[in-house]
């Protein structure tokens, strides 16, 4: 009996230590390979967000239940990648830096205040099908490749996305292109 206890504590003592932070970096990737995951939760996308891409992400989320058809065609767009297949993601670039902010007033960060802030320029390539990926017969239409910087902020030791922003995109097409 002994034994089992000693076993249990030493288990939990080496599934905590061995807990590692995720980085800048690892917050991205998470990010970008939930984007093309089926079945995505926009609430999962808000509470990993800050700054301009939250408030985004919530006006989108209001758009759901919009009297407006071209609202709610905006969130099914956005969430629903059902006809897109990711193929590549790489990190090209990073640059990290201290922030000193030197606002007062009523924001969360008071004068002085220093937070982490990462750019990290990135692709993502994907393929994007004619049909939704678990039909039979779906033909590729598009392989599209992007490059992208995303900006990341520290806030209370949690990495956050809270800016992403299109530099380029590549599209090869079998067919005539459209929009």
């Amino acid at each position: 009996m002994k034994f089992i206890f000693v076993t249990f504590v030493i288990s939990v003592f080496f599934l905590v230590g061995c807990q590692k932070e995720q980085g800048a970096e690892d917050v991205l990737t998470d990010f970008v390979g939930y984007r093309f995951k089926q079945n995505q939760d926009i609430e999962y996308l808000i509470t990993r967000s800050t700054g301009k891409l939250k408030l985004a992400l919530l006006d989108l989320k209001q758009k759901k239940n919009s009297e407006r058809v071209e609202d709610r065609e905006d969130f099914s767009n956005f969430i629903h990648t059902n006809k897109l297949l990711k193929r590549s993601f790489k990190i090209l670039f990073k640059k990290c830096e201290k922030v000193v902010y030197e606002r007062s007033g009523k924001g969360k960060m008071k004068n002085g205040m220093e937070n982490d802030i990462c750019y990290i320029t990135y692709t993502v390539g994907f393929d994007r099908y004619d049909k939704r990926l678990d039909e039979d017969n779906a033909k590729r239409n598009y392989l599209i490749e992007v490059k992208k910087i995303a900006t990341l902020e520290k806030i209370s030791n949690k990495w956050m996305i809270s800016d992403i922003n299109n530099i380029k995109t590549y599209i090869d097409s079998k067919k005539d292109f459209r929009p």
